[in-house]
């Protein structure tokens, strides 16, 4: 019996049901992979032939017919990697219905459903559904005093390890990488990191595929240079294609690692400047979450993170918006980018469960749109400051301070872009006396204190303030600080300020 075949007849109505309307709306091109699951018998005690189902199929089933069919077949298999990703206890509803059969006496049926669903559930690495059969498996031939028991026992054990080292996985992740640890010495981050490594080439692909993403996630997070190194790329592209050739199998609901790996490659395309790769690794970031089924029904993390990124880049390469002829210079492919994220941007902040259920991810998201706009027009640039001020007057009984320097930033470039000097000068005294001298992004920080700078110099003219644009300047020359200097330095030409 093929793959696919004992997969559609374990599937519940439910999810036979979502499986064959995907398989539907994504056989426009090709019909066939919806024919197959038509044609297949889901009743369990009914065993079709390839030959049979393939002539169903296509309606012949010569030898090259044949060859066709097969891959079809595993194609099709494939294609479950949705209800993987959006079901992944899709399995368990058998469990109930193994029991039922055994006591209406209807045993053959069982008997075909347990095979089955042992067998699934090993392929797809369903250990919850797998505990919980070889256990019904392993007392029923007690009964029968056979040695099976004792072998189903022991895999049991084999299982529930696989599942305490997932486990402690995941708690090694957590318990050492929160954002409000104190991050640990070199040392100690390196034993981390080699807890992680040690499960690479585990039996399991579920632990091989989780340890190596907490390894490279860990890299990122302890901002190591290895990380922005070709071997890193080559081990995220890696992991990429062992997950889409392994997509069958489960992992736990809201864990997905398709968008998260995404998210570690779009991070490398900003720190090598790739323009082409840095949209195309944004553009996988949703598109990697559009068949997950909750991130459209929870916040659509993804989708916010791959815009706010883009906007980042985009300010970091093109926040020229104080020169007159700004906007008709910016290339058509970036004019293109600009509508397509304020369209998409919009749309997601019209979403009042995004401001009501997760007001934080809600005024970040808002900030960086707010950024969006300060590369527009002087129309956009002034909607980014009301923007900016409603976010700062709205929200003042929150505790924000982590979205407090990209707030001012955006209204201090914005303000500076309209010529309005004076009211830079406010906006950056009551950042000042918000932050009390605390700095919580040093990039921002310089970004604002420049602009400042420079705009005190083009109202005052005095010598000053070029001094202390020098001095932030030369701040910037960390190499993680190479766009804030590039963005200083198109200011400080394009004014001829005298700093050099």
């Amino acid at each position: 019996m093929l793959i696919i075949e004992k997969v559609v007849k374990l599937l519940d109505d439910y999810h036979f049901g979502v499986f064959r309307e995907y398989v539907k709306n994504i056989s426009v091109r090709s019909y066939y992979p919806l024919a197959l699951l038509d044609v297949i018998d889901r009743n369990i005690l009914v065993e079709q032939s390839s030959d049979d189902l393939c002539e169903m199929v296509y309606t012949e089933n010569d030898e090259k017919t044949k060859k066709k069919f097969f891959q079809l077949a595993h194609y099709t298999f494939g294609l479950t990697s949705y209800l993987s990703k959006n079901y992944p206890n899709y399995l368990l509803p058998n469990i109930n219905i193994y029991q039922k059969y055994v006591n209406q006496g209807k045993v053959e049926r069982a008997k075909l459903l347990m095979d089955n669903l042992i067998e699934i559930a090993e392929k797809i690495e369903d250990y919850d559904s797998l505990v919980l059969v070889l256990q019904i498996e392993a007392h029923k031939e007690a009964i029968k005093h056979t040695r099976l028991a004792t072998k189903n026992h022991k895999r049991i054990m084999e299982i529930l390890e696989y599942q305490k080292i997932l486990n402690d996985l995941h708690i090694k992740w957590r318990d050492n990488f929160n954002e409000k640890d104190k991050i640990k010495d070199i040392k100690e981050n390196q034993l981390i990191l080699d807890f992680f490594s040690k499960y690479f080439k585990s039996k399991s692909l579920k632990i091989q595929m989780i340890s190596q993403y907490y390894y490279l996630q860990g890299l990122y997070y302890l901002k190591l240079e290895r990380f922005y190194t070709s071997n890193v790329i080559t081990e995220i592209q890696g992991l990429e294609k062992k997950l889409e050739k392994n997509g069958c199998i489960v992992f736990p609901f809201y864990l997905d690692l398709n968008y998260a790996l995404s998210y570690l490659k779009l991070h490398l395309m900003i720190h090598k400047l790739d323009d082409e790769g840095i949209f195309e690794a944004a553009s996988k970031v949703i598109q990697s979450s559009e068949e997950v089924l909750f991130w459209q029904n929870f916040t659509d993390q993804p989708k916010l993170f791959s815009i706010s990124v883009q906007v980042s880049y985009l300010a970091s390469r093109y926040m020229t918006s104080y020169k007159k002829d700004h906007y008709e210079m910016l290339p058509n492919e970036v004019k293109k980018q600009l509508k397509t994220l304020k369209t998409a941007s919009q749309k997601l902040l019209n979403n009042e469960a995004l401001e009501k259920e997760y007001i934080f991810q809600y005024i970040a998201f808002s900030t960086a749109y707010c950024g969006l706009l300060l590369l527009g027009d002087p129309k956009d640039i002034k909607q980014s400051i009301r923007q900016s001020e409603g976010i700062l007057i709205s929200y003042q009984q929150l505790s924000f301070q982590h979205f407090i320097d990209p707030i001012f930033t955006n209204l201090i470039i914005g303000y500076f872009c309209l010529g309005q000097y004076d009211e830079v000068d406010n906006s950056y005294r009551r950042y000042k006396k918000i932050t009390n001298k605390k700095v919580v992004n040093p990039e921002n920080d310089l970004t604002l204190h420049g602009f400042f700078y420079a705009a005190k110099w083009l109202e005052t003219g005095r010598k000053q303030y070029i001094k202390k644009l020098k001095t932030t300047l030369e701040q910037t020359e960390a190499p993680n600080l190479k766009q804030t200097k590039q963005l200083l330095m198109e200011i400080v030409n394009y004014f001829e300020i005298p700093v050099l």
